[in-house]
């Protein structure tokens, strides 16, 4: 057989464009081998094949303008042209039916455009995908690059590229992605020459982040209202979906009926300093970088910066002056009032005087002064709400005296009297009522004697008794209101 040198120029020369446009990229070095043998006669070793595959190769690229795909796994790369006909990968299949195109290796090259093309992406597992479109028109490249977007099996990826807009440094990338494979493009936006991984989530996340509002201590949670202090932290914890543009800010709003703080950006956690108690509602949402903006979320908090008040209520029998007197039997009774408030959580209480200290005692319902020797106490007692605010400490003074004697009648009137020396108190009892304590107008001791009588506008008392070893008392009284006359006859040897 007959070789001879063979210039690759001539040769593309010898075959007009009609020829170029019938090659498939699957009959392209075969065709070329058949043209030249058929032609021009010229059968060709595998090193001279392979010089004149070059140099057709750098030929084409420099005669046809050319469009060449490049993508990174984990995808399915592929191109349809306006007849619907594919070159790339679809299911796993490689096709070749747009002319003069040609996939190899993750790369698809088309030379002799005939635009516009879509250039597909199809995800086949979860991860990201590099992509790159190379446009070279009268050899100068346009090329458009997307880096780490991310897809998974069943999302498909469309790009359509305007080569002369993107080449001005305009947006000429329209993308439309089909989340999952139903054949709805969910979401359209456009790009320039280069599209990132962050621009690509912020133009697809359409859905806004999730806002928590945590109530640090103190709270207190009643009936479902929280109810804190100006001491409590508020923290605002926002979260936007998976795979989102990420939270780009969070604002919150306090108010009630009197005030209003409008809508503060949140940057740490914040506190209801300065308000007056009561309820107030707090609104917050947050805003992700795509600006899908989260719904108002509201809650209804109640500030309450204000302690219980305490009241002590001193029962009977007592004597009150500039001095208020009590007896070992007489209750004291603590009641604590919230309001509106958190509630009260406790109330305590102190008995002391200068060589006796009760210390702090919880209250659980009234107290007495009992087993203690006859003096001047105070009283300290104060309440705690729910949130821990403390009543500041009240404080009253009493003085505890002791009955000396008391007698009663032993002949079945149910009458009682008591007497204190010390202080000149006496308490007059009958069936009918007890008159109290009351100071008598003259009591003298004379030895062992005690005479007592006494006069006002309720009560006259005459009594004598007599502190032996007789033990024997007698009293008569008389109700000034009433008219009512009363005896007392405590007999000699009767024991009380």
């Amino acid at each position: 057989m007959f070789y001879r040198e063979v210039d690759c120029n001539t040769i593309c020369k010898r075959w007009n464009d009609e020829f170029l446009e019938e090659l498939g990229c699957d009959q392209l070095y075969k065709a070329l081998y058949d043209k030249l043998f058929n032609e021009v006669g010229i059968e060709l070793t595998s090193e001279m094949f392979k010089t004149i595959r070059d140099g057709v190769v750098e030929r084409l690229k420099s005669l046809a303008d050319s469009i060449r795909l490049k993508g990174k796994s984990p995808i399915e790369l592929r191109v349809t042209d306006q007849e619907g006909r594919i070159t790339g990968v679809v299911n796993g299949t490689v096709k070749h039916e747009i002319p003069m195109s040609f996939y190899y290796n993750g790369t698809i090259t088309i030379y002799f455009l005939a635009e516009p093309y879509l250039y597909e992406v199809a995800g086949i597992e979860e991860g990201h995908y590099g992509l790159e479109i190379t446009f070279t028109k009268e050899g100068t490249p346009t090329t458009f690059e997307a880096t780490s977007i991310p897809t998974s099996q069943n999302v498909l990826h469309q790009y359509a590229v305007d080569w002369d807009s993107l080449s001005l440094g305009e947006e000429g990338i329209t993308v439309q992605v089909d989340s999952d494979g139903d054949g709805v493009f969910e979401h359209t936006f456009t790009s320039d020459s280069e599209l990132t991984q962050r621009e690509y989530v912020i133009a697809t996340d359409d859905v806004p982040p999730k806002t928590q509002l945590s109530v640090g201590e103190p709270k207190f949670v009643v009936n479902g209202a929280t109810c804190l202090t100006s001491a409590t932290p508020l923290e605002l914890i926002a979260e936007d979906n998976l795979g989102g543009s990420g939270v780009a800010s969070t604002a919150y709003r306090i108010y009630n009926a009197s005030y209003d703080s409008g809508w503060i950006t949140y940057t740490e956690p914040f506190y209801l300093t300065g308000l007056s108690d009561g309820a107030y509602q707090i609104d917050y949402n947050s805003t992700d970088y795509a600006g899908n903006v989260e719904l108002t979320n509201t809650v209804t908090v109640f500030l309450d910066n204000t302690p219980p008040t305490t009241s002590l209520t001193i029962g009977e029998p007592k004597y009150i002056s500039d001095t208020t007197y009590v007896t070992p039997c007489m209750p004291f009774t603590l009641e604590a009032d919230d309001g509106e408030g958190s509630g009260v959580y406790s109330i305590t209480y102190r008995i002391y005087n200068g060589t006796y200290d009760s210390g702090w005692l919880p209250y659980t319902g009234p107290f007495y002064l009992t087993s203690l020797a006859d003096g001047v106490y105070t009283i300290e007692f104060n309440s705690t709400d729910n949130l821990g605010n403390t009543e500041a400490t009240n404080s009253i003074q009493v003085t505890l005296f002791s009955w000396n004697y008391i007698f009663t009648d032993s002949y079945g009137r149910g009458t009682t009297l008591k007497i204190n020396l010390a202080h000149k108190f006496f308490q007059f009892i009958t069936p009918d009522k007890d008159y109290g304590i009351r100071n008598a107008t003259y009591m003298r001791v004379y030895n062992r004697a005690i005479i007592i009588c006494h006069k006002d506008n309720e009560l006259k008392l005459a009594t004598i008794s007599v502190d032996t070893q007789l033990d024997f008392c007698i009293a008569y009284a008389k109700d000034i209101q009433t008219g009512k006359e009363y005896w007392l006859i405590d007999k000699v040897g009767t024991e009380n």
